[in-house]
């Protein structure tokens, strides 16, 4: 009896220690299981005017992460996308998930890599232009769910032969065996999986073009007039500059037109000129500009005379603003002559004119 208790009571304290054992191991499975954390580097491929709005979007919306795999943000910008840098391996040390954001047009591409280059998930998306604040949530809810795919894997993911024929690059031929029985292997899933080729990016438009409407309130021969028109330009960006060239056409009101206002007899206007900016600073620019003020119809002919105008101009803008991309322009003009009605005609008369106009941008 007593040596049936002796074995009872050595089985209970054998198995006491077999899970006391198991505990640490236990949690330390449940710790190595725990979801690493995941360094991300994103380069966003976009027009200057875009890149700010887009690049604080998807901060927001990566930064955080899961609640168990916070991520570290890495957030870039560059001119040009080379799909082969999708497939190029890092170097020793600096591996990490890339993804790269393009705007191309009415497209957005994203294209992200697994650490390592093995796994590559691929995205198309069809957007405004210019890009709304909803296009800005699409792309980045879209690179977000991409990004959690690639490092999760499964079905859903590219293998690097299946995301190269996807990209249409050409693999280089495998090198030659010996003959003999080829060693079984089980083709991965991703690799087996086919997708259409994405479209092949081209070059970047050269030049972006703009076409605006105005209102302008200047302040012309001691008198305030409104100048209601239109306003087109054409700009390029060249390394850290943006230049262009603009025109506009416009039609004073004066508020008080009377017979002798004499801001009343000042109709059709004209000018044109250059722009200037740094592409770092997309939302302000320098215009430079001349033109020519002529009269009201009715007189001196029917507007066959006119006299030269000079400007000067700072524009900030244009911004989107309530779903409107707007710009807010502040001008000083000057003439060495004026439009007189009293003298029917042109008179050597200088004026100076402060201007402020406001304008909505259609494109």
């Amino acid at each position: 009896m007593a040596g049936r208790h002796s074995r009872s009571t050595r089985g209970l304290l054998i198995a006491l220690a077999t899970i006391a054992a198991g505990a640490p191991s236990a949690a330390a499975r449940a710790q190595g299981e725990a979801a690493p954390r995941m360094d991300v580097a994103v380069t966003i491929v976009c027009p200057p005017d875009a890149a700010t709005e887009l690049s604080e979007q998807l901060r927001d919306i990566l930064i955080g992460g899961p609640a168990g795999n916070p991520r570290s943000l890495d957030l870039g910008f560059a001119r040009r996308f080379d799909i082969e840098e999708v497939f190029r391996l890092p170097a020793v040390g600096v591996d990490r998930t890339r993804a790269w954001v393009v705007i191309d047009g009415a497209r957005a591409l994203v294209r992200v890599a697994a650490a390592g280059r093995e796994r590559f998930v691929f995205r198309d998306l069809t957007v405004s232009q210019p890009l709304d604040e909803l296009d800005r949530e699409r792309i980045g809810q879209m690179l977000k769910i991409a990004l959690d795919t690639v490092v999760e894997g499964g079905r859903a993911t590219l293998g690097r032969t299946a995301a190269l024929a996807a990209a249409g690059i050409e693999q280089p031929p495998a090198p030659s065996s010996p003959a003999g029985p080829a060693a079984p292997s089980e083709p991965q899933a991703q690799d087996r999986e086919s997708a259409p080729p994405p479209p092949v990016l081209g070059p970047e438009p050269p030049i972006k073009l703009g076409l605006g409407g105005f209102m302008e309130l200047a302040q012309l021969r001691g008198n305030f007039a409104y100048g209601p028109g239109v306003i087109a330009n054409a700009l390029v960006t060249v390394s850290e500059v943006r230049a262009g060239v603009w025109l506009l056409l416009m039609a004073f009101l004066p508020h008080d037109i009377e017979p002798h206002t004499p801001s009343v007899i000042y109709g059709a206007s004209f000018r044109a000129g250059v722009n200037l900016g740094a592409s770092e600073l997309p939302w302000l620019s320098l215009d430079l500009g001349a033109g020519y003020d002529w009269p009201r119809p009715g007189y001196f002919g029917g507007g066959q005379k006119q006299i030269a105008v000079y400007r000067v101009a700072a524009r900030v803008g244009p911004a989107e603003v309530a779903g409107l991309r707007a710009a807010l322009t502040l001008m000083l003009e000057y003439s060495s002559q004026s439009l007189d009605v009293q003298a029917e005609g042109v008179i050597e008369t200088s004026d100076t004119r402060p201007a402020l106009a406001l304008e909505l941008w259609w494109h």
